[in-house]
């Protein structure tokens, strides 16, 4: 094999060793995640965070819970139904639920909605004691409403 042919070669192995992981950031987004439920190992006081999404017909049966390792001064989780207007999530509804002195908050709603979307529930779960307020969030899988 001449040299120019190998330095050619490499040119190429190189190119695409550099461009192969950019292909996935190039390809077109698929709403479809992983379920949301949280369990932050680094937080003083929280201590697990979950939320759900089902239907019945056009209604979204939207949940979702925050969950202390004690009871703590204040504890809330605020979810969010989420619609995927095919290019970026975009809120449909939002409902906070919190509590005092306790160690667990759950919240849940349902709600009509259009069909031909995917959908997703969002939590924001917050846990605040002694002055230290924690905060993380949690997806749903997105759903297709047919």
């Amino acid at each position: 094999m001449g040299k120019n042919r190998r330095v050619v070669i490499g040119g190429i192995l190189t190119l695409l060793l550099v461009l192969l992981p950019l292909t996935g950031a190039l390809a077109s987004y698929n709403p479809e995640g992983k379920a949301g439920v949280v369990e932050p190992q680094a937080f003083q006081y929280l201590a697990f965070g979950s939320s759900s999404l089902d239907f019945s017909g056009t209604t979204a049966l939207c949940y979702g819970c925050t969950e202390a390792k004690q009871v703590v001064d204040y504890i809330a989780v605020t979810i969010t139904l989420q619609r995927w207007n095919g290019s970026r999530w975009e809120n449909v509804a939002s409902w906070p639920f919190s509590k005092y002195n306790t160690f667990s908050v759950e919240g849940y709603k349902g709600i009509s909605v259009a069909r031909g979307y995917y959908y997703r529930v969002q939590g924001f779960h917050k846990v605040t004691h002694n002055g230290v307020t924690e905060t993380t969030y949690s997806y749903t899988d997105s759903i297709y409403l047919q």
